[in-house]
C-alpha cells in the first residue's frame, strides 16, 4: 500500500502475486531483469511508470487502476 506515501515509491522489480495499492501515487518500476511476471492486482487511481527498464515485464492479471501507464524503456505485456 503506497497510497499514504508522500510522492509514491520506487521500485527495482515487481513480481509475485501480492495486491499494491496506489492511492493516487506514482508507482515507478525500475527493473533490469527480463522476465518479471507480476500476477498481482495493482489498485487505485495513481499511476505506473516502466523506465530504465530493460526485457519485459508481464501483468498477467487484469488491473483495476485508473491512472495512466507510460513504459519509457522496456516492453510491458499484457495477459491473463
Amino acid at each position: 500500500d503506497i497510497s499514504n506515501t508522500t510522492s509514491g515509491a520506487s521500485i527495482k522489480n515487481l513480481t509475485g502475486s501480492g495486491n499494491v495499492t496506489l492511492g493516487a501515487k506514482l508507482l515507478q518500476i525500475n527493473s533490469t531483469v527480463s522476465g518479471n511476471t507480476y500476477s498481482g492486482v495493482i489498485s487505485g487511481t495513481g499511476n505506473v511508470s516502466l523506465s530504465n527498464t530493460s526485457g519485459t515485464t508481464f501483468f498477467s492479471s487484469d488491473q483495476t487502476y485508473t491512472g495512466t501507464t507510460t513504459v519509457s524503456s522496456g516492453t510491458l505485456a499484457l495477459g491473463a
